[in-house]
């Protein structure tokens, strides 16, 4: 199973470690293929025969780009073409803490995004900013830019979650094995959260 993720360099971190986790948790749950690749990319464009089983896509790589209608269409052309296909998607959400007014208007309206390209084209979210505003941003030493361990940790185990939850493995583990799997991982958070 490959994971395909463009993605900023702390995400990216972040995902990795997501990666680590599902291979340990499928494995322990008795999955007999629990191989797990993930590649760190910069564009939506795969080869043919290498095109992921589940793409992960960073909306923070566009705090600072283009205007917002044309970061719109460019997102709706490069993610449209995985409608109905195999690739299962995911848009990550921005946290919104930033002392930068104008940025946060711009992370505000990047979410919204988020969950209208969901709706149009059917895709996931994986809800950073609600996960970490349960948090806050002092507690974790972080901001919209996911810096620090902490925030690395939280936003792993947000992509675990979110996949675990939302189908993503359903036609390639048997629903026994990610029942498992969901359930040694929210343990497992829920013992890391009380140690804390």
């Amino acid at each position: 199973m490959l994971i395909a993720a463009v993605v900023t360099e702390n995400e990216g971190h972040a995902i990795l470690l997501a990666t680590q986790q599902m291979r340990r948790l499928f494995l322990n749950a008795g999955a007999r293929e629990s191989e797990i690749d993930c590649r760190l990319t910069d564009s939506l464009q795969f080869e043919d025969d290498r095109q992921p089983d589940i793409c992960i896509v960073s909306l923070l790589r566009e705090v600072e780009s283009d205007a917002l209608d044309r970061v719109r269409a460019r997102l709706t052309d490069e993610l449209r073409k995985f409608a109905g296909g195999r690739t299962a998607v995911y848009l990550c959400t921005i946290f919104r803490v930033c002392d930068d007014a104008a940025a946060l208007e711009r992370i505000r309206r990047l979410n919204l995004l988020a969950a209208e390209l969901s709706h149009d084209l059917d895709i996931g979210v994986i809800d950073f900013d609600r996960q970490f505003a349960d948090i806050g941003a002092r507690t974790l030493e972080t901001s919209y830019r996911l810096e620090g361990g902490g925030a690395r940790e939280i936003a792993a185990y947000t992509v675990v979650k979110t996949l675990l939850a939302s189908g993503a493995f359903e036609d390639r583990i048997d629903d026994a094995t990610i029942e498992q799997a969901r359930a040694a991982h929210a343990s497992t958070y829920q013992a890391n959260a009380v140690a804390s």
